[in-house]
């Protein structure tokens, strides 16, 4: 297993843990119909790993299922940025500057994608449910548990120095900023 798939494994075990500590599912329940007794996978695509999750009972299970009501398609990067709430964006004349990010920013770049199995049912339903529910109160606890930041930034490093890069894509020993350019110009 790579470490990719290894970091994957664990975000989906903790969105599990975080859900049935942190937040209040009894609620969620009344307020969905996309929970009552409904399965949503969580699938990374980039590493092939999915998780599916049924809310049922005031608790979140993670099952083993062949065909989930719902499934929300995204990459290991998408993840962790929806982590951060947070993507770097690299302008045409190299600047970068961060924007927010939320499941619903990924929805309409793309990098996030819920298909509902039935067309019957309401997909968007489930995106909401994913973006209100899942993402603004267990998010945020599993950014805690990680020290504040994903495991993808806190391994960056300097190009020019190899001092660490922090939240704001700067080293924070000589200030550069970690784009290619940047490195080029300081080489």
């Amino acid at each position: 297993m790579t470490i990719r798939a290894k970091l994957a494994a664990t975000l989906l075990r903790a969105i599990q843990k975080v859900l049935n500590k942190d937040v209040d599912i009894p609620d969620i329940q009344r307020r969905y119909s996309a929970t009552k007794g409904r399965i949503l996978r969580l699938h990374i695509t980039d590493v092939n790993m999915f998780a599916n999750f049924k809310i049922e009972n005031g608790r979140v299970d993670m099952i083993t299922c062949e065909h989930p009501n719902a499934t929300a398609y995204f990459s290991l990067d998408t993840l962790l940025h929806l982590m951060d709430g947070e993507i770097a964006i690299k302008e045409q004349d190299g600047y970068v500057h961060n924007e927010s990010y939320t499941p619903f920013d990924a929805w309409r770049r793309g990098e996030l994608v819920i298909i509902s199995e039935n067309p019957n049912e309401g997909w968007l339903s489930d995106l909401t449910l994913f973006g209100r529910e899942i993402y603004q109160k267990a998010f945020p606890a599993i950014k805690d548990k990680l020290g504040g930041k994903s495991k993808k930034n806190s391994k960056r490093k300097c190009r020019r120095c190899g001092a660490p890069i922090d939240e704001n894509g700067r080293c924070q020993k000589c200030g550069a900023e970690d784009s290619d350019e940047e490195a080029d110009r300081m080489a």
